[in-house]
Formats: structure tokens, sequence, C-alpha cells
């Protein structure tokens, strides 16, 4: 056997005590042990005690307990107090527990239909436009070099909240100054002029003026350029 074969065999019978368990355990365990651990212990201990006129402690053992449970004036107010907290902890659990077991309900859906990845009713991708449009501008689109991406740049000039979803298209001019990149816009109404005061000196770069067209069958919007320009 090989001096390696033998320190293999070794290493699996000493296996390295987990230390990094340790190291992330002991500051909850600390703070645990601090604030609940130990004051319930110490309350144990002084239930055991009783304090005379000149406050020394006696060790009376379960003393305190027979009193609370069977003196009038201490067992009344203990039983209450008994009571409230089994009303309250029995309603806590239930409700809690009814909640947790409905989301494990859900969560074990898929299994109880047997569902698998084949039979979600999906169909990706998710926008579609319909075959005959698709084939009719491949060819126009194709004629793009590099990643091809659509943009717009303003909404309706009348919304309360145009400022926030609205900019000036020469703001995005460093976008468009990108190599490799083949921009498409899909702006509509008004701002779609913008394209023509917006002087881009990028080589290979083009713009597609495009408006939305709905298709026949799918409701969907479908990108259909107007224009075409090369600077």
């Amino acid at each position: 056997m090989t001096s390696i074969a033998m320190a293999a065999d070794t290493s699996v019978g000493r296996r390295k005590w987990p230390t990094h368990i340790v190291v992330f355990l002991a500051p909850a365990f600390l703070v645990y042990s601090i604030f609940s651990i130990y004051p319930l212990i110490d309350t144990i201990r002084l239930s055991l005690y009783a304090t005379d006129d000149t406050g020394a402690a006696h060790f009376i053992g379960i003393g305190n307990f027979v009193t609370l449970l069977t003196d009038p004036v201490w067992a009344k107010p203990f039983w209450n107090a008994f009571r409230n907290n089994m009303v309250f902890f029995a309603i806590h659990m239930i409700v809690q527990t009814s909640i947790g077991l409905a989301l494990a309900a859900l969560l074990s859906l898929p299994r109880l239909f047997r569902t698998r990845r084949g039979s979600i009713p999906a169909t990706i991708p998710y926008l579609r436009v319909p075959p005959d449009a698709a084939r009719r501008w491949r060819p126009k689109l194709s004629g793009l070099r590099g990643l091809k991406a659509g943009i717009v740049w303003a909404g309706n000039a009348a919304h309360t909240n145009d400022f926030r979803r609205s900019l000036d298209l020469t703001m995005l001019a460093p976008l468009f100054a990108i190599p490799g990149m083949a921009w498409a816009s899909l702006q509509v109404g008004p701002r779609a002029a913008d394209l023509a005061g917006l002087a881009i000196r990028a080589r290979d770069l083009r713009h597609r003026h495009a408006r939305p067209e709905r298709g026949a069958h799918s409701g969907e919007h479908l990108i259909t350029g107007a224009h075409a320009t090369t600077p």
C-alpha cells in the first residue's frame, strides 16, 4: 500500500472537528444563554426559597408552589392567568399551524397534480407575432448588424407622471454610440419626430422608426418599421 493510500485511509477515520459550526453557533448560543437560559434557571432556584422578616433567604423546597396552588389569595389569580395563557396559546397555535399547513399544501400542489415542466400550459416566447408578419419583416430586420435592441424614450405627454416616464432623446446618445449595437425606435406619437433632430455619428448604426400594429389573432403589438436611415 502506498503512502498516499495509507494517508487517505487514516484521514477517513479521523474527521476534522467542524469548527466553523461552533463559530457560527457560539454567538447565538451565548446571547440565548445569558438572556433566556440563565434567567430561567435562576428563577427556578429562587422559587425554592423564602425570606423572613430580616430579608434572609431560607430553603423551603416546593412550599411556594403549594401556597400558590392552594391558598385562595394566590390560587384564584394564578388559575385565571393560567387559563388566559392557555387560550392565547391555543388560538396562536391554531392560526399559526393552519397558515403553515395551508402554505405547505400550496407548495405540494405540483406534486399532487403530477405537474411536470412539459405539462405547464405556457408557450415560450410569450410575446409572439403572426407568422406572416414575421416572414415579412425578417429580411428587413436581418439587415441590422450587431445586437438588436428596441428603445422608447417618451410616453403620453398628458400623463400626470410624464416627467418621470419621458426624457430627451439626446440623453440616450451615448447608448447609440456603443459599438456592435443596432437600435430600433419603437417610439410612437409626436415624440417620434425627435429622431430627425438627433445627430449620431457612430459607425454601423441604423435607426428604424416603428409604429405598433395589432396582430389579427394574438392581440399583441407587432413592431413594423416605417423607414430606416443610416447616418
